[in-house]
């Protein structure tokens, strides 16, 4: 990855919970420790890359304490971005099975905490991104303003600025000038 031109600095990396106990349960494979080693040797090969993951919160069994391995994780990885969920039973599965159910108040209430965690992670490294130049593609006209658009880095950062159709399809190089937390906002360089 770190040695092709073609292949972007992002990666889609599912962790799921970072409690061994949860991911055991999860029959996932891997532990908290083994992912971990994972992400630093990724960013010791490519230190720019980007990191996005999945975390379920409230699977049977989850307590407290794993909640807060899951959150110690999330703040130690630094990710660029996660798809958080409530668990919820898939009928025919093995985890529908469980017993020790989390009550949905308590799972929401976990869901809301690690999303606000999340948020001010990636608020912070989006706004330490402001002022560098990116190579971006322009996927398409921003959805909010028609007299702009927006496209994606190498890093998958969505990154939204001044233009029109014509540059849909293309890539121009842009400087970051804001940065929100879903967001950069940015003017093309000429």
């Amino acid at each position: 990855m770190a040695r092709l031109d073609k292949v972007c600095e992002h990666l889609h990396l599912p962790v799921q919970s970072g409690s061994n106990k949860i991911l055991s349960r999860m029959k996932r494979g891997y532990t908290r420790e083994h992912y971990q080693n994972l992400v630093d040797k990724l960013r010791q090969a490519i230190p720019e890359t980007t990191l996005t993951t999945d975390i379920i919160v409230g699977f049977p069994g989850e307590e407290e304490e794993d909640f807060r391995d899951t959150l110690e994780l999330v703040e130690t990885v630094g990710f660029d971005g996660a798809f958080t969920f409530c668990y919820s039973p898939l009928r025919g599965t093995e985890a529908a099975q469980l017993e020790e159910r989390i009550p949905a108040e308590i799972s929401g209430e976990r869901l809301r905490r690690l999303i606000e965690l999340q948020q001010a992670i990636l608020l912070k490294k989006n706004k330490s991104l402001v002022g560098r130049k990116f190579e971006v593609m322009v996927e398409g006209i921003s959805k909010k303003n028609p007299d702009e658009v927006e496209g994606r880095t190498r890093g998958n950062k969505i990154i939204i600025f001044p233009g029109g159709k014509n540059l849909i399809g293309r890539f121009i190089w842009v400087e970051t000038v804001k940065a929100g937390c879903w967001a950069l906002r940015g003017m093309v360089l000429s």
